[in-house]
């Protein structure tokens, strides 16, 4: 995994939503109180962002019109950011660590 510079967070994420947009991803939320969830599995990456004003990185994958099935999450206070790679250099997921537990975006 490559640990991403809080001040290139804004720029990476954007680079790592162009090269993977479209790819069916799976999305997992891990709470200290729940555990490991699946949040959806098989949606198309739309695309990941860092609000650096309101502190937080949003996922969207999903459908690409408004009535198309999707899912967000929104990790707030995010600490840590790190892409995951293959032995080839694609992307294989992004991991955020945030105040409340961790977000896995796999990539399929």
């Amino acid at each position: 995994m490559s640990r991403i510079p809080r001040e290139e967070w804004a720029s990476q994420l954007n680079e790592f939503s162009k090269r993977n947009a479209g790819r069916a991803t799976i999305l997992e939320i891990q709470e200290p109180k729940i555990g490991i969830r699946e949040e959806q599995v098989g949606y198309p990456l739309q695309g990941v962002s860092f609000d650096e004003d309101g502190n937080r990185i949003t996922v969207f994958v999903g459908g690409e019109t408004p009535t198309a099935p999707h899912v967000s999450h929104v990790s707030h206070r995010p600490r840590r950011v790190e892409i995951l790679h293959r032995r080839d250099g694609q992307d294989e997921a992004l991991h955020v660590q945030d105040s409340f537990g961790a977000m896995l975006l796999a990539l399929l």
